[in-house]
């Protein structure tokens, strides 16, 4: 059970995405995603009508995700999630730098690095460290041999 949440752990949160847009006589953006499993990476090139959109999904019970998306005409392409307190802030900066860069009439390149708050991992650690300390305090209870009134144990 402690391995399995600490596998979780390890494997579960993507760390972070790295946007990388050139635009010369056509608009290409490298996409890289980094997981346990290692960086993914993938080309996209875009029209001249190239966007950089926001999207907010709102949820009743937690947190609303933020997604950056690459859009041109009917392509749209996920580019990044946001995770901080200041999330849809930071996502709409992105998108302007980005829209500047493809609107822009000379040859323009950008890049941007999107990682999830450091705040993050010291919350998943620590809640990790009190899992163990509470399974180990069920184990010393639940293995632990009883003193019987005479001294002996049984």
């Amino acid at each position: 059970m402690v391995a399995g949440g600490a596998a979780l752990i390890y494997f579960g949160p993507t760390r972070g995405y790295v946007i990388g847009c050139d635009k010369a006589q056509v608009i290409t953006c490298v996409l890289q995603r980094d997981t346990s499993q290692g960086i993914k990476s993938w080309q996209v090139s875009l029209e001249a009508d190239a966007t950089a959109t926001v999207h907010v999904k709102t949820s009743r019970r937690s947190a609303s995700r933020v997604f950056l998306y690459l859009s041109s005409g009917a392509q749209s392409v996920f580019a990044a999630e946001f995770e901080d307190s200041d999330a849809v802030a930071q996502a709409h900066m992105a998108a302007d730098r980005l829209n500047q860069v493809f609107s822009s009439p000379t040859p323009a390149s950008l890049r941007l690095e999107v990682g999830p708050p450091s705040h993050m991992w010291i919350l998943l650690w620590g809640g990790f460290g009190f899992f163990v300390l509470l399974v180990l305090v069920v184990f010393r209870a639940l293995f632990q041999s009883e003193q019987r009134p005479n001294g002996r144990v049984g």
